[in-house]
């Protein structure tokens, strides 16, 4: 038998998963973890590279990177 899943569902698992990290993080160092977000938000921001483009140059350094 074969479980067919829809495109997201497996990241959505994923960050329910992590969800209770991240709140223990955002308690333990507030600071940090909201310049984390501004990082990433001005990551996306639009610019001369769509975001479709900046996502997959993230997951490529990912990979990359291991």
């Amino acid at each position: 038998m074969t479980t067919t899943t829809h495109p997201g569902e497996h990241g959505n698992a994923v960050l329910h998963d992590l969800s209770p990290l991240h709140r223990a993080l955002r308690r333990a160092i507030p600071e940090v973890y909201k310049g984390f977000g501004e990082l990433h938000h001005a990551s996306f921001a639009p610019g001369a590279l769509d975001t479709k483009t900046k996502e997959l140059i993230a997951l490529a350094i990912g990979v990359v990177e291991g």
